[in-house]
């Protein structure tokens, strides 16, 4: 057999190296990935946002999630009926709609990375039901409103509030 020179790029043949491959590159068995390890590894992940706040907000709600789900393997979520089990953990929240939909938020975050990580090949919780409604069209400042505001406020906090073309219709 000819020596292979440090260019050959073509693929081993040893039936060794593909069974080695393969047993480096699997998901972790379903009954061994725990939940609460899913979520620890995706808080200690790149996936995690750079802001405090936003850090603190997926913090609390995934080691809520985990906890919930404590005794559960991961791969629950690949089922169809996992969705029920969300939305009723969800409905703990349901007095405050916020934070009803921000549990559902954060879950499906961590699921999705956990489907892009290759740790799920698929979850069905995609799209949740939202209670929260937001309707801020009535919430406008009328001249009365800018006067009071401006007589009181200092120049440069009367700046923040003005946008240019919008203050010199008003004034």
């Amino acid at each position: 057999m000819q020596e292979p020179s440090t260019h050959d790029y073509r693929k081993p043949s040893d039936a060794a190296f593909y069974q080695a491959f393969a047993e480096a590159a699997a998901r972790p068995k379903p009954a061994d990935y725990t939940t609460p390890q899913m979520v620890d590894d995706f808080l200690s992940s790149t996936a995690m946002p750079k802001g405090e706040r936003s850090r603190a907000d997926i913090r609390k709600w995934g080691l809520r999630f985990a906890e919930h789900f404590k005794d559960a393997p991961a791969v629950i979520f690949e089922e169809r009926g996992a969705r029920g089990e969300v939305n009723t953990w969800r409905a703990l929240w349901k007095h405050s709609p916020k934070q009803h939909d921000m549990a559902g938020t954060h879950a499906v975050r961590i699921l999705n990375w956990a489907v892009d990580e290759g740790k799920l090949s698929e979850h069905h919780c995609h799209k949740l039901h939202r209670l929260y409604e937001v309707d801020r069209s009535e919430i406008v400042w009328t001249r009365k409103d800018r006067e009071a505001f401006n007589a009181v406020a200092p120049e440069w906090v009367r700046r923040i509030l003005c946008a240019k073309p919008a203050c010199d219709r008003l004034t």
